[in-house]
């Protein structure tokens, strides 16, 4: 019926599953991952009748399902309406911070988790952004290239390539010879999107240039999803690639990622509009975005979407019920609506834009209660100010410019829409992730029985319509983000914890010759998947968390396992404790031994490894030994003297040895240094440093309560018993391992030794 121009595999190579995991998919072809193994992208030239193109191949009896997918595009579109910028009233700030109650939140915990960003990319170089100078030395920012992919040309000529940046140059193809800069290159003539998305998430806070992120250590995962076309001579124009972000969700949700943040969003495809809850009805199930959701979410990934910005119903994905959505509000803390006031505080007649009548009119909703999806919070959208392209604009007509505070080419500005009020609760989600990782990120409902992350930030959202709980417009309100951390955290005896412990999961990848550990099950998961390595669980079972998240009915995948925990805030509990120290996670691949050819007998060219550092000098040192670095995996308490005083009660040693022999480095507590040390984990790295990172907590639950012996010592409850306060609820349910904490394990100060129980008698010393 039509000639298409292109076709190839949605999972483009090398992505494809492989191995037992590709076995696996092949014998459970209805799940949603294998789908999409098994989907491909056709592309058809302009012009084309795609919907008798579709016909065709449903009448083919070995394709399954055919559509033209749905179209969605950066919530926040670039260029001008040739409409005079409105005049900005007062200095652009970043008034999400007291809005959203940060300063207490960050007093508590600032944050490390792995943050998605499916955008345009970003500044790759940006001071507030980069996670590492040019020498390797950690600059307090937190991207980095190791968690970058650039697939907005995903079916085109160079379909992937590894950098991100807005402005990388793009090669000319035959219909774009009229933005042909001279060297058969084209320069995009917009940016700022992406860059303003991550610097909301996790820009600088150890530098003085003005503008912090929501988390302060969060690891920017960076995944470009624009391709560049020439609509007018010299203009370079950034259009979404309709499979690219969810090819991107897809990758995130199997390398490691616990939030992912999507700033776009769409209607439908030109003709309809996307109903409520569409990937329910057997009419769009199939389709690519509901398939990759679906597998987002069985991996336990947190997605957060915008709501969209032309006051209207909610954009897809914000409008699926596994997606939290975010609309917007101004400067006044109102619901962002463009006619609500006349000028100069609000742009009359919109839409006011010529090319995209639907643009900037305000923040999108529950238009329809009965029938609509539900606005989930809202988070400041108008005039934000964060990192921008240094002397770009995105849409100078917003004021979303590099210049609009005139002082052009200092990489900072405002932005306005709800592609910035969500990354504002990405990144707090990134928070409440990092506090716990192993919590999942349940649904958006108010009942505690569906308790996780999004619980927890609806609990702790506020509204001006008190005692009202969701409103149309504004959802459950704007969350507290000192709230939602309290909540994490929990108490015991009556006071605010400030840490609590989360296991170092191991792994031994017997064909890269690599012990590998990670505090996040996303990560484990990834580890798992990757067959060329061959990594499988080790060391002792976890209690209080049976299994990683998962889509496989049977078999799942192999039990959690660790040999040590570790602290998730950098806050210790007890003054007297040593400080905390970060782990920085870094890995490198190299064919081994050193300079040998993969394939020859004798040379691993699968060889890998994986290494946790605690120290920024350690890090530039692995970095420039080709190390890349990859953020950090939690805290440990830093080494002290004299031993064993100085050690927290119940902590031990946790070495970094290495062998050589292999080119691998492990990570134990001191209990199982014998046995490693017999393996031929006997070196240091770098040569001639301190062999133990710190001090971390063994994997023993003396009690069977489902927490560790460390973790009880954490808290004050006793360890050898399973109900410490006596009160009928065990230790491991009232704070559970996995779980939102539900009540006070040592309530009424029962824990404590001198406390005279009910029964009349007291507790055994």
């Amino acid at each position: 019926m039509e000639n298409p121009q292109s076709v190839q595999y949605f999972i483009p190579h090398p992505f494809r599953a492989k191995g037992d995991f590709k076995a696996y998919l092949d014998a459970n072809p209805e799940l949603p991952r294998a789908r999409l193994e098994q989907m491909i992208v056709v592309r058809y030239p302009p012009g084309a009748d795609t919907e008798a193109a579709v016909s065709a191949l449903l009448a083919d009896d070995f394709v399954r399902h055919a559509k033209v997918p749905i179209e969605v595009d950066l919530s926040l579109r670039p260029g001008t309406s040739g409409k005079t910028p409105p005049t900005i009233q007062g200095a652009a700030t970043q008034y999400w911070i007291g809005a959203m109650s940060f300063p207490a939140a960050w007093a508590r915990a600032g944050g490390w988790a792995r943050v998605g960003v499916l955008d345009n990319g970003l500044h790759t170089d940006h001071s507030d952004l980069r996670a590492q100078d040019a020498s390797g030395f950690l600059t307090g920012g937190n991207f980095t290239p190791s968690a970058a992919i650039d697939i907005g040309r995903h079916g085109f000529p160079n379909p992937i390539d590894f950098n991100v940046d807005e402005m990388e140059p793009v090669p000319v193809t035959p219909t774009s010879q009229a933005c042909d800069t001279g060297n058969g290159l084209m320069i995009p003539a917009y940016a700022g999107h992406g860059t303003h998305v991550h610097g909301l998430i996790a820009a600088n806070h150890m530098n003085s240039n003005g503008v912090v992120g929501t988390c302060k250590n969060c690891t920017l995962a960076s995944v470009r999803t624009i391709r560049d076309v020439c609509y007018f001579p010299g203009i370079v124009y950034p259009e979404m690639n309709q499979a690219a972000p969810w090819v991107g969700l897809t990758l995130l949700a199997e390398t490691g990622t616990q939030v992912v943040n999507m700033s776009f969003g769409g209607q439908g495809n030109g003709t309809f509009d996307y109903p409520k809850d569409a990937c329910a009805d057997p009419l769009f199930q199939n389709d690519p975005e509901c398939l990759t959701i679906a597998y987002a979410s069985s991996q336990g990934v947190l997605m957060v979407a915008a709501s969209g910005n032309d006051r209207g119903r909610l954009n897809f994905p914000a409008s699926d019920p596994r997606v939290a959505s975010v609309g917007g509000l101004d400067e006044s803390l109102d619901f962002w609506d463009e006619d609500k006031d006349p000028p100069p505080n609000h742009s009359d007649n919109c839409p006011f834009s010529p090319t995209y009548p639907d643009m900037e009119c305000g923040s999108n909703y529950t238009v329809n209660a009965a029938t609509d999806a539900k606005q989930e919070h809202v988070a400041p959208a108008r005039r934000v100010l964060s990192t921008l392209y240094p002397g770009m604009a995105w849409n100078q007509a917003i004021l979303c410019d590099d210049a609009a505070l005139g002082t052009n080419g200092d990489g900072q500005g405002p932005c306005t829409g709800t592609s910035m009020s969500a990354p504002l609760v990405s990144g707090l989600a990134g928070i409440l992730r990092s506090i716990n990782p192993l919590v999942l990120p349940g649904e958006g409902v108010l009942d505690p029985p569906h308790h996780g992350i999004r619980s927890v930030m609806i609990q702790s959202s506020m509204l001006p319509t008190f005692p009202n709980t969701w409103d149309p417009r504004l959802g459950y309100g704007t969350i507290r983000a000192d709230s939602a951390v309290a909540a994490m955290l929990g108490h015991s005896d009556g006071k605010a914890m400030k840490n609590r412990l989360t296991p170092l999961f191991s792994f031994y990848g017997a064909a890269a010759k690599d012990w590998a550990h990670t505090t996040v099950p996303q990560a484990a998961l990834a580890f798992m998947i990757n067959q060329a390595g061959s990594y499988q669980p080790q060391g002792a079972l976890t209690p209080g968390y049976p299994s990683f998240p998962h889509q496989y009915p049977t078999p799942p995948p192999p039990s959690p396992r660790a040999s040590a925990y570790v602290l998730t805030t950098e806050f210790k509990t007890d003054a007297s404790h040593p400080a905390l120290v970060p782990l920085y996670w870094l890995d490198r691949s190299r064919p081994w031994p050193a300079g040998c050819t993969p394939g020859v007998p004798g040379c691993n060219g699968g060889n890998r490894d994986f290494l946790l550092l605690t120290s920024a000098a350690q890090v530039q040192t692995a970095s420039n030994a080709g190390y890349d670095y990859r953020g950090l995996q939690g805290y440990v308490y830093q080494s002290c003297t004299p031993e064993p005083a100085c050690i927290p009660q119940g902590a031990e040693r946790l070495w970094l040895k290495c062998k050589t022999a292999d080119d691998d480095c492990a990570v134990f507590p001191e209990r199982d240094r014998s046995s490693f040390e017999a393996q031929g984990y006997t070196s240091a790295w770098p040569t001639g440093s301190s062999m133990v990172l710190g001090y971390a907590y063994p994997n023993v639950d003396s009690d069977g309560d489902g927490l560790i012996d460390g973790f009880e010592y954490l808290l004050g409850t006793d360890p050898n018993q399973v109900d410490s306060d006596r009160d009928g609820v065990h230790d491991g349910v009232e704070y559970p391992q996995a779980g939102v904490p539900k009540s006070d394990p040592c309530s009424a100060g029962r824990c404590r030794p001198h406390y005279l129980f009910d029964d009349g008698f007291e507790p055994a010393s």
